[in-house]
């Protein structure tokens, strides 16, 4: 990103754990951030908090349950009668395994979210870059058993999600390149300090803000300009699960989730 440049971003998940510690360096840095939490009063209180602390005035928010694509599709429209262009989105926001509505919430939403905003991503001056924030714990899609699997929510549905989460940044950065949107994913940090490490996960190894600076790097440096279709580990570029460069798997995996995004 330029230097001296005032960055529009949308952060999902932004008031709490990993995306709170991400949105107060982006609101410390005078980015216009708009806001996205689950419930308008609660992206209200973030957005008053971090405006308090950091006396940006550029704070807006964006309300959204993301276990409905209905809510989805509203804010979306919402954010495209406010804004012109977007210059950054980052799907941070995520669900634990063996919850009701994890696939929807780390794979319908984010797919649908970045399909939905690709116009203002392609609108922005210069690249513009799109975070998909997966996970370490990744294991292999049986494809002939998604569409009914995915309601049953089982074990495993957290470690499938973000590694579907990475296939799919895959397939994003290779169709939308043509458009100057750069489209990674990312582990953002191992057990960090989160209510959901807490409750789903045991005792955390780190502090959220570890993640939360990943996320400033990868959304702000001057570095990254121009890379496209990578999985990080924090800082570092490293190979994601093996099926993520199975082109096949990708490529279906793309059609049964537009279809359940209601995008086919």
């Amino acid at each position: 990103m330029k230097p001296g440049k005032t960055v529009t971003i949308l952060l999902t998940g932004s008031n709490s754990g990993i995306g709170l510690a991400a949105a107060r360096r982006f609101a410390a840095r005078g980015a216009r951030l708009i806001l996205h939490a689950r419930s308008e009063d609660k992206a209200r209180r973030t957005r008053d908090e971090l405006a308090e602390e950091s006396g940006n005035a550029r704070l807006e928010t964006a309300a959204a349950d993301l276990s409905s694509l209905a809510a989805v599709r509203l804010m979306c429209r919402q954010l495209k009668e406010r804004h012109r262009h977007l210059d950054v989105l980052i799907n941070n926001a995520g669900l634990a395994g063996g919850k009701e509505h994890t696939w929807t919430v780390n794979v319908l939403a984010p797919f649908l979210l970045a399909h939905e905003l690709e116009p203002l991503l392609a609108a922005a001056p210069g690249e513009a870059r799109l975070l998909n924030v997966a996970s370490i714990a990744q294991s292999a899609i049986d494809l002939d058993r998604l569409p009914d699997a995915v309601g049953a929510e089982g074990p495993g549905s957290y470690s499938q999600s973000k590694l579907a989460l990475v296939m799919l940044s895959f397939e994003m950065a290779l169709q939308w390149h043509r458009y100057g949107i750069m489209v990674n994913a990312l582990h953002p940090g191992t057990l960090l300090d989160t209510r959901m490490v807490r409750e789903d996960f045991g005792t955390p190894l780190g502090p959220a803000d570890e993640g939360g600076e990943v996320l400033e790097y990868l959304a702000l440096s001057g570095e990254l300009q121009g890379v496209s279709g990578e999985y990080f580990n924090q800082k570092t570029r490293v190979k994601a699960n093996a099926q993520a460069y199975d082109e096949n798997a990708r490529s279906r995996l793309w059609d049964i989730t537009s279809r359940m995004a209601g995008l086919a």
